[in-house]
């Protein structure tokens, strides 16, 4: 049987214990090999041991990895949006350890990042050492694959968990790795940022040999001014670049709706693209808009 105080860090670290933490408890080494030996515990990892009636859980390989990481390790990334069901609990469980520490963790549940956490920037969820709201946003800016950060960080801002000034301010000065893609990110999901979208598009246009675009180019519709985002105005081709879908909240989104209808009844193709489209598929953006250019210039000739 575990001594009172092992069994109290087990029921708060969901059946996993770390060997110091069971000596610290008052078990002697001789205890601890036996609780082993007749499996009443099981090595989980190296020093790392879990008890028999727990279920091995997400959160079981959370604390484990926050064990093994030691002093000053942090749940960080895609990991601590998890801890806060702001993403799925997948595994492997993302954990900072400070820069200096020579710890090594070889499980392919856990994945090792070295990197100092700060004070400020800590926090404890669910009894789990990890990143303010704040800096689990950064941190998922500068460390998880473009388009999986995207959808993350957009799903954040839709629950309003973090600001998106204070987003943009927190990466504005970063020199970490990964800075320029966390910029870019904070640039594109800015509302007077459209343009970086916009830019990204030109570029993919001028790269495919389709030039002549018009960038706000002024329509009149019904008396109302309409400002196009990309526009072949010969052939009455107009490429809307959408926001993030952030920025597609209702009033946002019938305001889009009621644009692009009024354009068509206008007698224009109205080809509507995100940055998502952008980034993740540009030979169907170009596919796309060389169609409609074959579709106009038949329909013209």
């Amino acid at each position: 049987m575990s001594h009172p105080s092992a069994s109290a860090f087990l029921r708060a670290q969901r059946g996993v214990i770390s060997r110091t933490q069971a000596l610290a408890s008052g078990l002697t080494v001789d205890q601890v090999t036996h609780l082993l030996r007749n499996r009443t515990w099981t090595r989980l990892l190296p020093g790392i041991y879990l008890s028999a009636d727990a279920s091995l859980t997400w959160h079981t390989w959370a604390f484990a990895a926050i064990l093994m990481g030691g002093p000053g390790a942090a749940i960080v990334g895609e990991s601590a949006a998890a801890l806060r069901a702001w993403a799925p609990q997948t595994l492997p469980i993302t954990v900072a350890i400070p820069r200096g520490r020579r710890t090594v963790v070889k499980s392919s549940n856990i994945c090792v990042i070295r990197l100092d956490v700060p004070a400020a920037d800590r926090i404890t969820v669910s009894g789990l050492p990890s990143t303010t709201r704040l800096r689990t946003a950064v941190d998922i800016a500068h460390l998880m694959p473009l388009l999986r950060a995207q959808e993350l960080l957009d799903r954040m801002l839709v629950l309003e968990t973090i600001a998106l000034d204070d987003f943009t301010a927190a990466v504005a000065g970063s020199h970490r790795h990964g800075s320029a893609q966390a910029r870019s990110l904070a640039r594109s999901a800015a509302d007077h940022s459209a343009a970086e979208s916009e830019r990204l598009a030109r570029r993919i246009f001028r790269e495919a040999g389709i030039t002549g675009w018009k960038a706000n180019h002024p329509v009149t519709v019904g008396g109302r001014r309409i400002k196009v985002d990309l526009a072949l105005v010969h052939l009455k081709i107009a490429v809307e670049i959408k926001g993030w879908a952030f920025h597609s909240l209702p009033d946002r989104g019938r305001a889009d709706d009621k644009r692009i209808t009024d354009l068509q009844n206008a007698g224009w193709m109205v080809l509507p693209f995100g940055w998502y489209d952008l980034v993740s598929d540009p030979g169907a953006v170009v596919a796309a808009v060389l169609a409609a250019i074959a579709l106009r210039s038949r329909a013209t000739a």
